[in-house]
C-alpha cells in the first residue's frame, strides 16, 4: 500500500520558538538594522532602537545604510565606524564590491537578527536571508508581496493608522514573540517617548549661513512637507 503522507501539525502543536537565544540572553548579541531610504525615519526609531537595548544587554548594532547616508548615523553614534556597512552604487563594479564587503562582515558577526526599517523593499530582504540565514528577520508586511514574506521569519502586518515611530517599535517587539504569533499579531498603540532635538554645532550654521549669503540676515519660512507632529 502507498504510504501516506505525513500530515502538517495543528497549530498547537507547532514551535513556539521565541528567537534566538542570544536574544534572550546577557551574552553579546549582532543585529543588523537595514536602512536604505529615507534616513529621516532613523530620528523616528530612537524609541525602538533604546528599547531593543533595554531588551538585549549584549546588544551589538549594525547598519546598512548607503554611502551618502552613513554620516547621519555617524552624527547619531548609533554604532562604531566598523559596524556601519555603507553601499556605494556609484556604479556597477562599485555597488558590487560593497554588498560582498558587508556581506562578508555580517556573516563573520553571526547575526541574531535583522530589522528592515524600510517598508517592502524585496532587495533588504534577499540581503538579510543571506546575511543572517539562521537568525530572526523582522520586516513588514502589506500582504501583496508573498516572495518577500517568504524570506522573513517575522512579517509584522503594516498598519498605515500607526506613526512610522511607532510601527518601528511594533517591528522590533515582533522578535520575542512567539513564533506563531509574531506574523499578524494584534500589537496595541505604544508611547514611543520623547524623541531626540537636533542642535547644530556653531561651524554648521555658519557654513550654512555662509551658502544663504544675503538672505541669512533675513526672516526665512521653513516649509516642511512631512505633515507629523514628531517631524
Amino acid at each position: 500500500a502507498r504510504a501516506s503522507k505525513p500530515q502538517a501539525a495543528p497549530p498547537a502543536q507547532r514551535s513556539r520558538r521565541r528567537g534566538p537565544r542570544q536574544l534572550r540572553s546577557d551574552a553579546p548579541c549582532d543585529v543588523l538594522v537595514m536602512q536604505l531610504a529615507e534616513m529621516g525615519s532613523m530620528v523616528l526609531a530612537m524609541p525602538a532602537l533604546e528599547e531593543l537595548r533595554a531588551r538585549i544587554p549584549g546588544l551589538r548594532l549594525h547598519f546598512l545604510v548607503m554611502k551618502e547616508s552613513r554620516a547621519l548615523i555617524d552624527a547619531m553614534q548609533l554604532a562604531p565606524a566598523e559596524r556601519v556597512h555603507a553601499l556605494d552604487f556609484s556604479g556597477p563594479a562599485a555597488a558590487v564590491r560593497s554588498l560582498w564587503t558587508a556581506l562578508r562582515a555580517c556573516r563573520r558577526a553571526k547575526l541574531a537578527a535583522t530589522l528592515h526599517f524600510d517598508f517592502f523593499a524585496r532587495g533588504h530582504a534577499a540581503f538579510a536571508a543571506l546575511a543572517c540565514p539562521s537568525g530572526e528577520r523582522a520586516g513588514f508586511d502589506n500582504g501583496r508581496h508573498d516572495a518577500r514574506r517568504a524570506l522573513l521569519t517575522r512579517p509584522v502586518m503594516y498598519s498605515a493608522h500607526h506613526h512610522t515611530a511607532e510601527m518601528i517599535v511594533v517591528l522590533v517587539r515582533s522578535l520575542f514573540l512567539d513564533e506563531a504569533d509574531a506574523p499578524f499579531a494584534r500589537i496595541p498603540r505604544v508611547e514611543v517617548g520623547q524623541l531626540p532635538a537636533y542642535r547644530a554645532e556653531n561651524k554648521t550654521v555658519d557654513a550654512v549661513r555662509k551658502k544663504l549669503g544675503a538672505l541669512a540676515d533675513r526672516p526665512l519660512l521653513l516649509v516642511n512637507a512631512n505633515a507629523s507632529e514628531r517631524l
